[in-house]
């Protein structure tokens, strides 16, 4: 590892990637006012990061180095804005290719910091041990003030009964959805699962305990994602066998893609009574596929969603619809066919990293996002020790992979945290802050 760095060669400016991260426990601060998921406190404080840290987009050094480690997300960004450009005129379309262009933005300025990133391991800990604090707390009292029917904008009402565990609030945070507060807390838990060596003990079971509360809390079948995740961690650190590794991750896999486009109910409820999130029966579902005694399965929105977009991929998969433009895509749809099934009446966004690449910048872009994740695995070969960073950069690309199979997670900010790591510790080790 090299010697670490002390308090006082650290500067002022060197902490702005910290804030920066600890700024995603904050996605949606609950204003009057109607700001974009994509315009959040994460985004003012990356205007700071950048006004101090611009010189690193004039280091032609710098900027040549990552282009031959993120070419193949910088080429998806440069062909969504041509999508964006060609297909449609539409403000968002390029919106989202910008999104993504910032992101990068966020990898390319911590990968410039690689010796402050490899000699302040202490501050990594903290730094994911206040990120837990941050997310989980808000969580938490969110939750408990919900189960006594208060109502708050840190967790959902008891107003959604589900099949097993009945009316259940469910934490968000400072989130949009208890989905996004559970993917908020898979970096900390990765993070401090794999430290063996942490500063403080006592406290990194605190904040593994508060983790893994508010992540069972969330009832969010990523849960299983995460397990693949670390069970592939442990493969890489070859405490498994790729053979059982595969034999568990596929299983829970398939387990849990079941319960996400089926759920089974009690033949003695209605279904339009449970779950009003997507994992809910449409109202359209009028009878079961199949009933087994006192059970009946039905399908959940993500199988009428994915019943939508069939149809639209066997159209459109050479150069997709436009970035953005699926829900548009599908109101046209159901404005020019109004006798259409129940099914391809639902409008919602492709909630898959995957189908809504190919769907919306078809096959090229679907390529290019399985260049570079396939290249980021690569590289992790290429990180000198086999430390807890290495582990939780293999767990939260594995979980991004999954993840991406259900969620449109590419946007996801902590993520871009982590690959700017992953060139930083597997680049160039000349490029220094």
């Amino acid at each position: 590892m090299g010697k670490y760095m002390t308090g006082k060669e650290l500067k002022y400016n060197n902490y702005l990637p910290i804030l920066w991260l600890l700024s995603t426990a904050f996605t949606y601060l609950h204003l009057p006012v109607n700001i974009p998921s994509s315009i959040q406190l994460p985004e003012i404080v990356f205007l700071f990061w950048l006004l101090f840290d611009f010189r690193a987009l004039l280091d032609q050094k710098k900027i040549i180095s990552f282009i031959t480690l993120a070419w193949p997300i910088l080429l998806l960004g440069i062909y969504m804005l041509i999508n964006s450009f060609l297909l449609t005129k539409e403000v968002n379309a390029l919106y989202d290719s910008l999104v993504l262009f910032y992101l990068i933005t966020v990898s390319f300025l911590l990968f410039s910091r690689g010796n402050f990133i490899r000699k302040t391991p202490n501050l990594w800990f903290y730094s994911l041990l206040a990120l837990v604090f941050l997310n989980g707390i808000p969580a938490i009292i969110g939750f408990v003030l919900s189960q006594f029917n208060i109502p708050n904008s840190l967790a959902f009402s008891k107003s959604s009964p589900y099949p097993i565990v009945g009316a259940f609030g469910r934490p968000l945070g400072f989130h949009y959805t208890p989905t996004m507060l559970f993917n908020n807390l898979v970096l900390p838990f990765l993070g401090l699962i794999f430290l063996k060596n942490p500063p403080e003990k006592k406290l990194k079971s605190i904040g593994l305990g508060i983790t893994i509360t508010v992540i069972l809390l969330t009832l969010n079948k990523h849960i299983f994602t995460l397990i693949i995740s670390v069970i592939f961690v442990l493969y890489f650190t070859r405490q498994l066998t790729l053979k059982m590794s595969l034999f568990i991750g596929i299983g829970l896999l398939l387990f849990q893609q079941f319960n996400i486009y089926f759920t089974t109910i009690p033949s003695s409820q209605e279904p339009q009574e449970l779950q009003t999130n997507l994992g809910g029966v449409p109202d359209c579902a009028d009878s079961p596929i199949v009933s087994i005694g006192k059970w009946n399965l039905y399908p959940t929105y993500y199988y009428a969603m994915r019943t939508n977009q069939i149809p639209l991929l066997q159209k459109h998969w050479l150069t997709g619809i436009g970035p953005g433009q699926y829900i548009r895509h599908q109101e046209k749809i159901n404005r020019e066919n109004p006798d259409q099934p129940c099914f391809r009446s639902i409008i919602s966004e492709p909630h898959s990293m995957w189908v809504g690449t190919l769907l919306e910048n078809g096959i090229l872009a679907f390529l290019l996002l399985i260049i570079f994740f396939y290249q980021s695995l690569q590289r992790i070969r290429n990180i000198p020790d086999s430390n807890f960073q290495s582990r939780f950069i293999v767990g939260m690309i594995i979980f991004i992979l999954l993840a991406g199979l259900v969620t449109d997670i590419l946007n996801f900010r902590p993520f871009w945290f982590v690959i700017g790591i992953l060139y930083a510790l597997s680049g160039n080790k000349n490029i220094n802050s």
